[in-house]
């Protein structure tokens, strides 16, 4: 019987959502740990990443002319849209672990709950507030039973908590065993609402080694050297950045947004899998990126990289960096770099890496009352 279930946004079509919850089982099957993912697929998190045009919703949120803009431009997408899916859903299929129960949304989570004796929620932006408030709160585990253990693995908040909503995070939060969260500026305000102990635990794709994912990679068939630009937030700098260094070197530039503004751009990888994203990283020459497992993988992968952090999500790539001493690879104008250093001698921050690794490890161990 498996004992641990973990709770997270796994339906995403997004690379790091995907890759994160991956690690967290690989992470958690070293331990000796089985686990299982709750099978939650809420609509807000489906959407995004469907291949079905929406008016009426889409309308009320964002007006008229821009859902025009917008659903012509997903027409036009359709074919690629049909292939990202097909390729995150045999990734999932593959290598995920997930529940034979499906719930799409928060009653029936609280009707007919899936039982284990200990629940994860986490990582990714679980408690962020422009979520919870659309899906309810099963990312807090209120479906859970009473006398199971509560874990939070590096939840991420992502964005500022509104004063209104600090009763429920504090309601939420108080059903938990044993608290961890990835940014640590939101520690402050948790410690305002519990007086439980939360720590700073690492993504968990930062838990694995290189190795751990040369099974589910896919290496790409190109001969070129490029710059692989994970512009998951258009930044001008990042062009400006990418296309000085393309000339300087020679670089042909694959990036995830699908549009050509690089001068030496041959593709987007956007409507690819998390397979071939990990395959992009350890070919690439050089990655520059405004997403946060754009750094992360580039560590993993001991890569030159660069990262523009993003406006509203950057604060967990720039604490990781400064925590390992690679706050030089953050820049916020390509003009900074006027003789840029494209290597990096990984061996002082993989030590301090390690140190944050065994932290987060140990965080499970206790959690999940694992013995030596």
């Amino acid at each position: 019987m498996i004992e641990t279930g973990i709770i997270t946004f796994h339906c995403a079509d997004n690379v790091g959502a995907v890759l994160q919850v991956y690690a967290l089982q690989q992470a958690l099957r070293k331990l000796n740990v089985e686990s299982e993912i709750i099978d939650f697929r809420p609509e807000f998190l489906i959407i995004p990443y469907d291949d079905k045009i929406y008016w009426i919703n889409s309308i009320k949120k964002i007006g008229l002319l821009r859902t025009i803009k917008r659903n012509i431009i997903k027409f036009l997408h359709i074919p690629s849209i049909r292939k990202r899916i097909s390729a995150f859903n045999n990734f999932r299929d593959k290598n995920l672990i997930i529940s034979k129960s499906l719930y799409l949304t928060e009653e029936e989570l609280k009707t007919n709950p899936p039982v284990y004796k200990y629940y994860i929620s986490g990582s990714d932006q679980v408690w962020n507030p422009n979520f919870f408030t659309q899906t309810g709160d099963p990312y807090f585990l209120d479906f859970a039973p009473e006398n199971s253990i509560k874990i939070s693995y590096a939840a991420s908040i992502a964005d500022k908590v509104a004063p209104d909503l600090n009763d429920r995070f504090k309601n939420n939060i108080g059903r938990f065993n044993h608290i961890s969260i990835r940014e640590k500026e939101h520690l402050d305000i948790l410690k305002e609402l519990t007086n439980k102990s939360i720590i700073i635990t690492l993504d968990p794709t930062l838990l694995l080694e290189k190795s751990d994912f040369a099974n589910v990679l896919i290496e790409p068939e190109i001969e070129y050297k490029y710059i692989l630009v994970y512009d998951l937030q258009i930044n001008e700098e990042l062009i400006k950045l990418a296309n000085k260094i393309s000339r300087e070197k020679g670089y042909k530039v694959i990036s995830f947004s699908d549009f050509c503004n690089y001068d030496e751009w041959i593709k987007s990888f956007q409507y690819e899998g998390p397979g071939e994203f990990l395959g992009y990283v350890e070919k690439a020459e050089l990655v520059l990126s405004t997403s946060f497992h754009g750094v992360a993988f580039s560590i993993i992968y001991n890569k030159s990289f660069y990262t523009i952090p993003h406006t509203a999500r950057g604060s967990r790539m720039i604490e990781l960096l400064t925590s390992i001493g690679l706050d030089d690879r953050i820049i916020y104008k390509a003009d900074e770099l006027k003789n840029i250093g494209y290597e990096i001698d990984y061996k002082n921050s993989l030590k301090m890496l390690q140190i944050r690794k065994t932290e987060s490890i140990n965080f499970l161990i206790n959690a999940l009352d694992i013995e030596n």
